[in-house]
């Protein structure tokens, strides 16, 4: 027989609910949007960003020559990101706050995507897979397969915008 003096309170369940439905709306971005583009060239920053992670046939004064794939995004950026426990520590402290209301998801998500800005640029700024070429190596002056001027790291964004929108 069920005791009469006992009372379910749902609210704090269906608040925790609401708050997981929205977040589904909702994601974090970073990388390099629309309308970045280099100095050097009328090139957007995303292009280069895609021609060092998975390479491409050079052209110009470097016409013939290819530059190798530097999977710094799908072998780097998101094994560091998932092997993290610092950012996973963030993650989970976050979703805590969402989910007891203390937080919305845009605001979790705006604390949590710098640090993934941060994390991207760490992990370009150390890649050194496959190195230059010597000849690389003289015109830049270092040896850094993912750095030339900075200007590409430099130029990581991050934003919050609802899934699906460009």
């Amino acid at each position: 027989m069920p005791r009469r003096d006992v009372v379910v309170d749902k609210r704090v369940w269906e608040r925790m609910k609401k708050n997981l439905l929205v977040g589904a709306k909702k994601s974090a971005q970073v990388g390099w949007f629309s309308g970045s583009h280099h100095s050097s060239a009328e090139v957007p920053m995303a292009q280069l960003a895609s021609w060092l992670e998975f390479g491409h046939r050079n052209g110009g004064m470097y016409d013939g020559t290819i530059t190798p794939p530097r999977p710094f995004m799908r072998a780097g950026f998101i094994v560091y990101m998932k092997n993290n426990p610092k950012f996973a520590s963030l993650v989970h402290t976050n979703i805590i706050s969402v989910m007891t209301g203390k937080k919305t998801w845009s605001k979790m998500y705006s604390d949590i995507a710098p640090e993934m800005a941060k994390a991207l640029k760490m992990v370009m700024e150390s890649w050194d897979d496959p190195r230059n070429g010597p000849i690389t190596i003289s015109l830049k002056g270092f040896d850094n397969p993912l750095i030339e001027s900075e200007e590409l790291v430099n130029s990581i964004q991050w934003r919050v915008r609802n899934r699906g929108t460009k």
